[in-house]
């Protein structure tokens, strides 16, 4: 279930997001950048994204979305900042 979901504009293709309402927990994020501004991630006809996209921990899948387990994070007060790359 999703948490948050927002539209950040880049100019310099790099994006740094800070909230101060999330609980501690246990979360994944599912990111993509999208390239034609129609607010839909756009994929080919196996469903596999045509735009960049990432999800925690840098998880790369193979066939399928990824499960929780897969990509989860525990974010807390010491363990609050990070970092994903787009895969192109």
């Amino acid at each position: 279930h999703a948490f948050a979901k927002e539209f950040i504009p880049s100019t310099t293709g790099e994006v740094t997001v800070s909230r101060n309402d999330i609980p501690e927990g246990d979360y994944a994020l599912a990111v993509y950048q999208d390239l034609d501004s129609n607010g839909v991630l756009k994929t080919n006809m196996f469903g596999y994204p045509k735009e960049p996209f990432c999800f925690s921990r840098n998880f790369i899948p193979k066939l399928n979305k990824p499960k929780f387990e897969q990509c989860f994070f525990s974010f807390n007060a010491l363990n609050n900042t990070f970092s994903v790359e787009l895969i192109n």
